[in-house]
């Protein structure tokens, strides 16, 4: 039992129990004299192992087992998707539990497919394609969005694999497919996906103050030499966007070669804008007049750019 208890968070179910051999009352010995702690019903945490949210989850679906799975928010938490912190433990399962004093959240599926199951740190949990199935009847389209773009990202799906789910699952009656489905379609076209939840955020804002989408992930040159790769960019308007979170800009060093690659930007005749999750909380209103007021002093083009920018200095000194 200890040795099982190791592999599974300090727990033990008492189907378990039963097939290692150890009596119910040997069990009941081992809950009175506070050696296990009952969790759930039929679950059981060994007293000297440490809480754990993960735990939590766990004690979950062996409350329900077989056939039960960490899923929806709690599966994306799981599997480390943006904007989707530990909570509640939410599963879903096969079988026919009644809630468990709030602790637990349970919805009902009627059969698992393979390849809608997995298993991550030792926890049952829905693979990440039906994950964000489940997400898109549960969350906004926001969150949905961004957990989208990090499980893409991450490769912990692919668009082809959710758009053949999507389909399987539209004449079901299934919530959140045609929201799942517009999403899937704006990134069918190959281009660069945000890198973070907060760039998505920035795109949202953009889009909702009626300006045209930037470029993602732009590689800026001068001539052979590769100066940067920057988040977002209007190229034609030689403008820069910085997507700040603190995260990935803090400590001395990266202050430091933040500041040499701004230099070296700016050398090339670019305007470089910063924005912060700060700014983003208070509306983004400032940042949205500065992009305009620079758009407008340029004008609008229009003009299409290349993903990959190679500027000149004689060409920056013109502009």
């Amino acid at each position: 039992m200890a040795s099982l208890a190791a592999r599974q968070h300090g727990l033990v179910s008492r189907r378990q129990t039963r097939a290692s051999g150890l009596s119910d009352s040997a069990l009941r010995y081992a809950v009175r004299t506070g050696r296990f702690e009952p969790l759930h019903p039929g679950v059981f945490r060994v007293a000297a192992a440490p809480f754990s949210w993960e735990q939590s989850v766990l004690a979950a679906c062996l409350w329900g087992d077989p056939g039960t799975y960490a899923s929806h928010t709690c599966a994306a938490a799981i599997w480390g998707l943006d904007g989707f912190a530990p909570g509640l433990p939410v599963i879903s399962t096969t079988q026919n539990l009644r809630p468990d004093d709030g602790r637990v959240r349970v919805h009902r599926v009627g059969r698992w497919l393979a390849y809608d199951i997995d298993s991550a740190g030792g926890i049952p949990v829905t693979s990440p394609t039906r994950t964000l199935l489940d997400l898109a009847g549960a969350v906004g389209p926001a969150r949905l969005e961004v957990g989208l773009d990090d499980s893409l990202r991450r490769r912990l799906t692919t668009i082809e694999k959710l758009g053949w789910r999507v389909e399987d699952m539209a004449g079901r009656g299934t919530a959140g497919v045609r929201l799942l489905r517009r999403l899937l379609a704006e990134r069918t076209s190959g281009a660069p996906l945000p890198e973070s939840a907060l760039e998505r955020r920035v795109l949202r804002l953009l889009e909702e103050a009626g300006l045209p989408p930037p470029q993602l992930q732009v590689e800026i040159r001068d001539g052979a030499k590769f100066i940067a790769r920057v988040d977002l960019a209007y190229l034609e308007h030689r403008l820069v966007i910085e997507v700040d979170g603190y995260r990935f800009h803090s400590g001395k060093a990266v202050w430091e070669h933040d500041r040499v690659r701004r230099n070296a930007l700016q050398a090339l005749g670019l305007t470089v804008l910063n924005v912060t999750h700060q700014q983003l909380v208070k509306g983004g209103a400032d940042f949205v007049r500065t992009v305009r007021a620079i758009m407008g002093a340029e004008g609008f083009s229009g003009r299409e750019c290349t993903q990959s920018a190679t500027f000149r200095p004689e060409n920056a000194a013109a502009g």
